[in-house]
């Protein structure tokens, strides 16, 4: 009994130091865990007031997709549209997006978010490259909504192995000749460089007006290229036209934008003489301007402006001198085996030639058995003549007759 009396009390205090030293356990290993935890996620941590914040990593990382994804939808990747010009053969232009130079890589259809789309109203959206364009003025909310509420109202068809997007409004025979003419342009366009490209896809607005309205395309743009063709009927006149020349604008603008369409999709960006000499060549478009020889614009200017951007009559000038060159190339030709347009693509493609430079390049390619100055002395005199120098005349005759 004295026993069992005797030791009551040290079991008591035993009892009451667990019941401390317990809860001052569990609590220091709850905060350990804690802290560990916190250590091991970057995304996570707790703030002074109890909510939960991204830490600088997660945030920075998100920010950069974000910004990436602004970037793709503005087309910063290189999406390209060249220009066409009223005043040369019946046709017009919008301005141009960042040009790739040659020798880049082709660009990917992804590239140019051609095929990103957007859920809006219950209408499919198309998110090309002028919904949130580099070269055009801020747009109010206002105008976004109504370019959105435009955009939604574009219907996809399947056509061969590409697509077209007519507006609701668009005339049933402007659809009818793209849905018809797509694929032979197409065939015919690489044939003619050379190279090959994914089809392209068109979209067929219901007049000018709105797709100026609702594009970034100049006041006079009949057609553009953006990493998409983009058309419209010719603006309205006093008459109809008649069915055989509507037919022949439509397939014009088709043919010119498709160059545009196969050379950007190789790579092929400067130089933008050779762009758009190529197209209204294709396009049968060529019509000889003289006034430019007034004001030539330099070899330079030639490879890098964008005429869209430039003043009216520099922009007119450009188109002549730009058919010109190609013009003179090909004449020198004469006398000359497997001369043909597609060479000057190759040249690019392969690096063989500068965008800047290939001009003069060719120049001594095509004529090294009869140039007796500067590719550039050469193009000089022939602007001031008119035409070639007598001596060059005489020594293409000589060649052709040689090959005879």
């Amino acid at each position: 009994m004295n026993g069992r009396s005797g030791g009551e009390p040290s079991w008591r205090r035993l009892r009451a130091t667990l019941l401390v030293a317990l809860p001052l356990a569990c609590g220091l290993a709850w905060f350990t865990v804690v802290r560990e935890k916190g250590r091991a996620s970057p995304v996570l941590s707790e703030t002074s007031n109890g909510e939960h914040a991204r830490d600088a990593h997660g945030a920075a990382q998100e920010h950069a997709s974000r910004d990436a994804t602004r970037r793709r939808r503005r087309g910063e990747a290189g999406p390209v549209h060249l220009k066409r010009d009223d005043a040369l053969p019946d046709r017009a232009t919008a301005t141009a997006l960042p040009i790739p130079t040659s020798g880049a890589a082709p660009l990917a259809s992804g590239t140019l978010e051609a095929e990103q789309h957007a859920e809006r109203g219950g209408g499919r959206e198309r998110e090309l490259p002028w919904r949130l364009p580099r070269q055009c003025k801020s747009e109010t909310p206002h105008e976004r909504a109504t370019r959105s509420l435009y955009l939604s109202r574009f219907e996809a068809t399947p056509v061969w192995q590409s697509v077209v997007y007519a507006h609701a409004d668009a005339p049933a025979e402007a659809i009818a000749v793209v849905t018809r003419d797509l694929e032979a342009t197409h065939r015919a366009a690489v044939a003619e460089l050379g190279l090959t490209a994914r089809p392209a896809e068109v979209y067929v607005h219901p007049n000018v007006e709105s797709m100026r309205d609702n594009s970034c395309a100049k006041a006079d743009a009949l057609a553009y290229y953006d990493g998409a063709i983009h058309l419209a009927p010719a603006p309205p006149a006093k008459k109809p036209l008649p069915l055989s020349r509507f037919e022949r604008e439509l397939q014009t603008s088709l043919k010119h934008e498709y160059i545009h369409h196969v050379l950007i999709n190789n790579g092929i960006g400067r130089p933008i003489w050779l762009q758009e000499a190529l197209a209204m060549k294709f396009a049968d478009e060529f019509a000889l301007d003289s006034e430019w020889r007034a004001h030539p614009l330099p070899l330079a200017d030639m490879a890098v402006l964008l005429p869209s951007r430039a003043p009216a009559e520099v922009e007119r000038g450009f188109y002549a001198q730009a058919a010109a060159m190609l013009f003179v190339l090909e004449r020198l030709c004469t006398g000359l085996e497997n001369c043909e347009r597609r060479q000057i693509v190759e040249a690019l493609k392969q690096g063989r030639a500068m965008p800047e430079k290939l001009f003069e390049w060719m120049i001594e390619q095509r004529a090294k058995d009869l140039l007796r100055t500067t590719p550039e002395a050469f193009w000089l005199d022939y602007v001031a003549r008119h035409d070639l120098s007598v001596e060059m005349q005489l020594g293409l005759s000589a060649r052709s007759r040689a090959r005879q």
